[in-house]
């Protein structure tokens, strides 16, 4: 017996009951949107891929509430990622549109309806002006009205005025301003790029004096001081090993360890086929409140302060 598409869909649905199950299909729409963006096509085959995912993703939002989701963090993060990842495209999508792209052309329209009208045969042009007394009242024409152009005289006509050419001021010349580094990781102006870069320079920092080991990663993340700094650290963290700037592994225990990885290390590890992954941790008050130890990221902060 052959089940129906509704079933297929239906079966879909309850394979997505739990949060892993969904947080695992919000990164396989991810990957298809980061696939998309590499193909650098933004043609309308490109927009067609991006409303199919966007579509999936408004599944999920209204057959699982947003009240019963609530305390995963991590499944409204990827979600919003997989938004702002999938309309970025689409705004390239729109600026690279041509709206030139299919033009009116008179004749060849005219060609169209000679060829429908007789189809077999030659058409003579002639025999087109028969069709004039049918379509004219087909096309609306606004009626004119010679009286609101008021009295004037044929044989003094104005004179167009001629333009003045305005003299092109010179501008004074700016002095670029070198960028300003990045120090402060608060600082409101700083882009995700800017931050993960720091991310990235404090654990290489810290995996050199380690001896070149793998440092614990909550040692790492970890703000003693502020649980909302603590998940801010997590979610840039995220980023850095999304890029395969950096390496998480669990030892025999299962305690996450992390170090950095080099540009020449992860050329090779892409050379071989290898993909990178998201990896997004969650960490609750009460855990947070068993850390004592100031994090690394913690300690470079205060030392800029």
């Amino acid at each position: 017996m052959k089940t129906s598409d509704s079933d297929k869909e239906n079966n879909n649905r309850r394979a997505l009951t739990t949060t892993q199950e969904r947080k695992l299909y919000y990164q396989e729409l991810l990957n298809k949107v980061e696939d998309i963006s590499e193909n650098a096509d933004l043609g309308l085959e490109t927009a067609e891929e991006i409303g199919e995912i966007i579509s999936e993703t408004n599944v999920l939002e209204t057959e699982y509430d947003i009240s019963k989701r609530y305390q995963y963090a991590e499944e409204t993060l990827l979600d919003s990622m997989v938004l702002s990842s999938a309309s970025g495209i689409l705004v390239k999508c729109i600026e690279s549109l041509d709206v030139n792209a299919e033009s009116y052309i008179p004749a060849e329209f005219a060609s169209n309806i000679m060829s429908y009208c007789n189809p077999d045969g030659e058409f003579e042009a002639d025999n087109l002006l028969k069709l004039l007394p049918d379509v004219n009242h087909l096309i609306p024409q606004a009626p004119e009205f010679n009286f609101v152009y008021g009295t004037y005289d044929l044989y003094n006509l104005p004179q167009p005025k001629q333009k003045k050419e305005r003299q092109k001021q010179q501008k004074d010349k700016f002095e670029r301003k070198v960028p300003e580094k990045v120090t402060n990781l608060q600082s409101e102006e700083q882009g995700i790029e800017e931050i993960i870069k720091v991310l990235y320079d404090v654990l290489t920092e810290c995996y050199e004096k380690n001896n070149e080991e793998s440092i614990k990663y909550y040692d790492y993340v970890i703000d003693t001081d502020s649980f909302t700094n603590t998940v801010d650290n997590i979610f840039h963290c995220a980023f850095l090993i999304r890029e395969g700037r950096a390496h998480l592994d669990l030892d025999n225990r299962g305690t996450p360890y992390i170090k950095p990885i080099k540009k020449r290390q992860l050329k090779q590890f892409r050379d071989e086929g290898g993909v990178n992954s998201q990896f997004i941790s969650a960490i609750t008050v009460s855990e947070w409140e068993t850390f004592k130890k100031e994090g690394y990221i913690q300690k470079y902060k205060n030392r800029r302060q």
